[in-house]
């Protein structure tokens, strides 16, 4: 029981659930009612609680190379320990996963995401690539891995969207 009340609630909340206390997973929420008459009513809702995640880089985004700064959250609630960053070849990884940060401080308490830690990008091949971020709660480790391409031969800024549609030109190529 997170809250508990009587009068009448025509709208607005009906209690606070602090989901930063919970393990990710999903979760019933239940609401029970009793009317004057000794009438009780009862409503259930799933909840999904995610509190370890990658917010950037996002699913699919191409890096060119250099260092980025990996945003998301690790939060140090009940049994915190450390979180650790790490990258694997491929989308879904078959393979081993090399670390490439560890902290035992944890990031994005206050709800909202904040940097996880630097990834140098010029160490890992081109290709289809696997960012993990592991938390360690006790015998708890949830994980997010968000797939993303690294192609160290695009060159920054590129592609470039055409802002155009639907477009009918054909590609040109002229000596300028």
């Amino acid at each position: 029981t997170f809250a508990t009340g009587s009068g009448q609630v025509f709208a607005g909340p009906l209690g606070t659930l602090d989901t930063t206390l919970f393990q990710d997973g999903t979760y019933v929420v239940r609401v029970k009612t009793t009317a004057s008459n000794s009438v009780v009513s009862e409503d259930r809702n799933l909840v999904f609680v995610d509190n370890i995640y990658i917010s950037n880089p996002i699913e699919m985004q191409v890096l060119t190379g250099g260092t980025y700064s990996v945003q998301g959250r690790a939060p140090s609630y009940t049994g915190f320990s450390n979180y650790q960053l790490s990258w694997a070849p491929g989308c879904p990884v078959t393979g081993a996963f090399t670390v490439f940060h560890n902290s035992v401080t944890g990031v994005g308490n206050s709800g909202t995401p904040a940097t996880l830690g630097p990834w140098n990008v010029s160490l890992v091949p081109d290709g289809l690539v696997t960012l993990r971020l592991q938390a360690f709660y006790g015998a708890y480790q949830p994980t997010d891995d968000v797939c993303v391409v690294v192609d160290k031969l695009m060159a920054p800024g590129w592609p470039v969207p055409i802002n155009h549609l639907p477009s009918f030109k054909s590609p040109k190529i002229a000596n300028l």
